[in-house]
């Protein structure tokens, strides 16, 4: 699934394809199940185990999995 301004999509291609397609320079992969683009990102706060939970400008969160 891709989330975007415009809406969430489902996508046929895997992960480590997007990954390798997208410029590196703007997009990060945080987790095995998530790439977010640099400009998106709002905060990071630490999190228990020593991970950390990513905070983006649209509100949402990103927590580690348990």
């Amino acid at each position: 699934m891709v989330r975007t301004k415009q809406g969430i999509f489902e996508m046929k291609e895997r992960l480590y394809e997007l990954e390798r397609d997208l410029p590196d320079n703007q997009f990060v992969r945080l987790s095995k199940s998530v790439i977010a683009n640099l400009d998106e990102l709002s905060r990071f706060e630490a999190f228990f185990g020593g991970t950390l939970c990513v905070y983006f400008r649209s509100g949402e969160k990103d927590l580690p999995a348990s």
